[in-house]
């Protein structure tokens, strides 16, 4: 489930990031939902598993989301979701 709790403790830090992947990169549901995964750890087998969609699915959505935010690797998207998460709880953003 998207915002997780359980998964992800920095619900505020959730909320900014979300919305910052839907209005500045203008990612889809789905394309962040992905991207939550991959900020996680998961595999693309297990986002495949996760989602009920097709690993070549899972990497088109990778790609595409590459290309919106102008990284190269899924490390950068966890980066990204890490800092804004950070940024909200301790700086009050």
């Amino acid at each position: 489930m998207l915002g997780d709790s359980r998964e992800f403790p920095f619900i505020e830090g959730f909320i900014k990031w979300n919305t910052l992947l839907k209005e500045h990169y203008g990612l889809s549901a789905r394309k962040r939902e992905i991207c939550r995964l991959c900020a996680l750890g998961y595999s693309n087998e297990e986002i495949a598993k996760s989602l009920r969609i097709g690993i070549g699915t899972v990497k088109s959505h990778i790609n595409n989301i590459f290309y919106r935010m102008r990284i190269h690797s899924r490390t950068h998207i966890a980066l990204i979701l890490i800092e804004k998460s950070f940024e909200i709880v301790y700086e009050g953003g």
